[in-house]
């Protein structure tokens, strides 16, 4: 096996190995132009990160700053526990530093869950997730569930306009992710209503 330096960056080399192919000078020279974010973003694509998982679950972006990395590995524990695995690894760069992370798949929503639940600084979030839902229906036959007007769900609603339901009054739409489902479609009354719903 022989090594080849590539002139001007000592870091770089060409390898020769016996009975194999020259790996060319221009690959190991465009890979040392990568950007790293790039890679590291395609890297994690998909994957779910203890951060956003937070965010999503009700938790502010301090919060999930604050006590991320504990909550991550309860849910590391759980994962093991459950699946008798090791969590995938991502990575992520909530502080402006690329760093290793533990990464989930939308298959594993559950036992991230199971982990909100059981760490108590988090199980808080859980509760607001599991609360009874109660339904309305549109004129249509479109049905939403009921969940607190002040819900994190309500505040990050998309698509946000008015109808009016079957019982008669006017209820603002929209569309924001409930629990396990990427999207569905939520209402809630105007000012003054303790209820907001949800599909």
């Amino acid at each position: 096996m022989t090594l080849h330096t590539i002139p001007g960056n000592r870091s770089l080399s060409v390898l020769n190995l016996r009975g194999r192919r020259q790996i060319a000078r221009r690959h190991v020279s465009a890979a040392a132009h990568v950007d790293t974010s790039v890679l590291y973003t395609t890297i994690s694509a998909g994957m779910i990160l203890i951060r956003r998982y937070l965010v999503a679950a009700g938790a502010t972006g301090e919060f999930a700053d604050r006590y991320g990395s504990a909550f991550g590995r309860v849910a590391a524990k759980t994962y093991r526990a459950e699946r008798d695995a090791e969590p995938r690894k991502a990575w992520s760069s909530s502080t402006g530093k690329w760093r290793r992370v533990m990464g989930y798949l939308p298959t594993d929503t559950a036992v991230l869950d199971r982990a909100l639940a059981a760490y108590p600084r988090t199980a808080h979030l859980a509760a607001n997730r599991t609360q009874r839902v109660e339904y309305v229906h549109a004129p249509n036959g479109a049905e939403f569930a009921t969940l607190p007007a002040d819900s994190y769900e309500v505040r990050m609603a998309r698509n946000v306009r008015q109808l009016v339901m079957a019982d008669g009054r006017t209820w603002k739409v929209g569309a924001a992710r409930l629990g396990a489902r990427s999207s569905a479609p939520i209402a809630w009354l105007s000012t003054g209503s303790p209820l907001a719903v949800a599909a």
